[in-house]
């Protein structure tokens, strides 16, 4: 995309649907914090891999990992504050747990819900969380753009009021993360990581995943609050006579395994693996709309709907018998093509 003078100021990505001629550019800023992450590596991108012994990648887009604002305009609300003397600052409602804002020497954020978000880089943040836009004195646009011009790596000063005190802060923003990974190749493990076990599938929630069931889950939407932590999916169920009468469950998340909750796919591998019981135990969560009368066949998971009935939870039990399952999951893997019991990464050997 080009300015009247013949520059550069962006990309085209996407266009409005059902619109015509409305579309979003990637702005030039971006693409240069882009090329400039990815310079040394020869522009090697593959933040999906990215580790210490890995530093290949691109460092992702910086955040300070605060969540929801809340304005500033009510007196009464900024007197409250501290903040009746001053101009401008936003309320910070939630901060992420592993973001920007933690101490890791205290394992605190330090920026903490009530307190008031005043700058950013030393520009002054307004009452609505918009700061002016560099040579458009009439325009203003979200703080966020001060914090996402520059690279991960690079420390930003802010300040905020505490009960009416002034603080300043170096924070190192980081990307943020997310209970259900977003992106494939840069949070989202490519391949996909798998279990199978008497059949079943298991998977780790992610967006692409989401999108390839064509579901919504917004109840996973969230910040990652522990590290390591995923949402194990029952993905699907290859149809065997060990697992005969679960063979249309699907979509549904695992909660726990002989009545111990899951904390993502290496310890469902682990539990398993560990597990003396005769028969395994898997626990799923269902949620569904609570309809006027619940039938038998009410048992499905929420496909792409809608309403202002909340949902209500419940769980669906399966059953496996473990000595059956150690000698059918070669043959059902064979059946399907499937080389291995799990993806690489995850060990499990039953």
């Amino acid at each position: 995309m080009f300015d009247e003078k013949g520059r550069v100021v962006g990309v085209a990505s996407a266009h409005l649907k059902n619109a015509s001629n409305i579309g979003y550019i990637i702005p030039s800023t971006v693409l240069h914090l882009f090329l400039k992450s990815t310079k040394e590596n020869n522009g090697y991108c593959n933040a999906g891999a990215k580790a210490p012994t890995n530093p290949h990648g691109f460092c992702g887009v910086a955040s300070l990992g605060l969540g929801q604002l809340q304005k500033l305009e009510n007196p009464t609300l900024r007197k409250y504050l501290g903040m009746e003397h001053r101009e401008g600052g936003v309320r910070v409602l939630s901060a992420d747990p592993l973001g920007a804002c933690l101490d890791e020497k205290t394992s605190n954020l330090c920026i903490a819900p009530d307190d008031v978000l005043l700058s950013v880089k030393g520009v002054l943040i307004g009452e609505d969380g918009t700061v002016q836009l560099p040579g458009r004195e009439e325009e203003r646009i979200s703080y966020k753009a001060i914090v996402t011009s520059v690279l991960p790596t690079t420390p930003i000063e802010i300040s905020y009021i505490r009960k009416g005190s002034l603080h300043t802060k170096s924070v190192l923003p980081s990307p943020q993360r997310w209970i259900c990974p977003r992106i494939d190749g840069y949070d989202v493990l490519d391949p996909p990581m798998y279990l199978i076990c008497g059949g079943c599938v298991f998977t780790q929630l992610t967006k692409p995943w989401l999108k390839a069931k064509k579901m919504s889950m917004t109840q996973y939407g969230g910040p990652l609050a522990e590290e390591g932590r995923q949402i194990v999916m029952l993905s699907a169920v290859l149809a065997s006579s060990v697992n005969v009468g679960y063979h249309q469950l699907s979509c549904f998340p695992l909660r726990s395994f002989d009545s111990v909750d899951v904390f993502n796919l290496q310890h469902l591998a682990t539990l398993i693996q560990n597990s003396t019981n005769p028969d395994l135990e898997f626990r799923l969560t269902i949620s569904m709309q609570k309809p006027s009368s619940v039938s038998e066949t009410a048992i499905e998971p929420i496909k792409n709907q809608s309403t202002d009935t909340p949902p209500i939870e419940d769980e669906v039990l399966i059953i496996l018998d473990r000595k059956l399952c150690k000698e059918m999951d070669p043959i059902i893997r064979k059946n399907h093509l499937i080389n291995a019991p799990c993806s690489t990464g995850i060990k499990f050997d039953w």
